[in-house]
């Protein structure tokens, strides 16, 4: 059942007559009045990555973090470096722990994620090509693909296969792999498969199969290392 959460972001401003701030939490309301906050701890490696800007007071935001962990009034506030952004809403048919983590994901921990992001793309495409030209040059044709990580033909039987890095516990990753799918009106005839480079338990990938990916024609292999990689080249290297 779809439900509708209403939400406000918390901004902190580390100079309050500056328009630059940063989202350190969130306060999210179901229908029924139930609260949920959510923000960034100071042991997490996010606020050490906020430590680095210059322009932090390294001593006052966890301070001002642990201040607005105490206050329930949206009305009172400590000090004027943290603001509450404007009332926003989000209909989503999961409860309310579930809707606070997508929310933090989407304001505060993507931006962490980019370098992290890089790195493991790096290594999975360095991985590709070191397994590719080891064992599997006679039997497939690796090629870039501009939507998908690479794309890889069967010599013999011509088929052609498109894979994108990226995990099943990644909100963004499962959209942009669905979007570039549906582009192509064949997609239903396409052979795509999402290379999870990211470990995940087996519940999180059989719930993420049935609602997202089988439904959209989009298969699922794990791609975490030279093992997985060689398993996934020697499944389409099959010529029955």
């Amino acid at each position: 059942m779809r439900k509708i959460y209403t939400y406000r972001v918390i901004k902190y401003f580390p100079h309050i007559r500056s328009d630059e701030f940063f989202n350190v939490g969130i306060w999210l309301w179901d229908e029924q009045g139930n609260k949920k906050q959510i923000y960034i701890d100071k042991s997490q490696e996010h606020i050490k990555h906020l430590f680095k800007f210059p322009s932090i007071d390294k001593k006052a935001l966890p301070f001002f973090l642990e201040s607005i962990r105490q206050e329930m009034n949206a009305q009172s506030w400590y000090d004027n470096h943290l603001r509450f952004s404007e009332i926003d809403s989000i209909v989503s048919e999961q409860d309310i722990n579930e809707v606070a983590n997508i929310l933090y994901e989407d304001y505060i921990g993507y931006k962490f994620h980019v370098r992290e992001q890089k790195d493991r793309y790096a290594q999975a495409n360095e991985t590709t090509k070191i397994v590719y030209e080891k064992k599997f040059q006679n039997k497939l044709l690796l090629e870039s693909c501009n939507d998908f990580s690479f794309s890889v033909v069967n010599k013999i039987t011509s088929k052609k296969y498109y894979s994108r890095f990226g995990s099943v516990n990644d909100k963004a990753d499962i959209q942009e792999l669905m979007y570039f799918s549906l582009k192509d009106k064949n997609y239903t005839k396409m052979n795509i498969s999402l290379l999870g480079i990211v470990s995940a338990d087996e519940a999180e990938i059989q719930s993420c199969k049935e609602d997202f990916l089988s439904p959209n024609h989009i298969a699922y292999a794990p791609y975490s290392n030279n093992e997985d990689c060689e398993r996934y080249f020697e499944s389409i290297s099959q010529t029955a």
